[in-house]
Parts: structure tokens; sequence; C-alpha cells
């Protein structure tokens, strides 16, 4: 995994790169602790995504998977 902040950002989310496609670690979704669920950044991305198990949660932008912290350390 590639991690990286943007500079003069202070966010909650952190950016990583997942089999190629950039993507945001969202800890807390439906509620506080349910994460760590990767959302794409990128509309290029969805099918890429779909075939790795992303799914739509929110349309239209919320292309989404949970993940095992394991996988994005």
């Amino acid at each position: 995994m590639t991690y990286w902040s943007e500079d003069g950002m202070k966010e909650k989310n952190k950016l990583v790169i997942y089999h190629g496609i950039s993507c945001e670690i969202i800890e807390d979704y439906l509620c506080p602790g349910d994460g760590p669920y990767l959302k794409i950044r990128s509309s290029e991305d969805i099918d890429k995504a779909y075939s790795l198990g992303f799914a739509c949660m929110g349309y239209p932008d919320e292309i989404m998977k949970k993940v095992d912290g394991n996988e994005i350390q």
C-alpha cells in the first residue's frame, strides 16, 4: 500500500492505492468504528473496483468496499 497526505489539508481519512485504484480510507461510515471502508476517488476506476468486490453503497458516487484492517496496513 502507498499512503500519502495532502499538503495543508488536515483530514480524518487517509488516501491509499489499492490494487492500482486511488481510494480514501473511511473509518466511520454508518456508525462510529464500523470501518475501515475503501472509497474510490475516480469514476474511471468503477469497472476495476467492481471486479475487486466494491459495491455502490450510496448513489451515485459512493463505490466502496469494507476491508479487513490487515489489507490496508
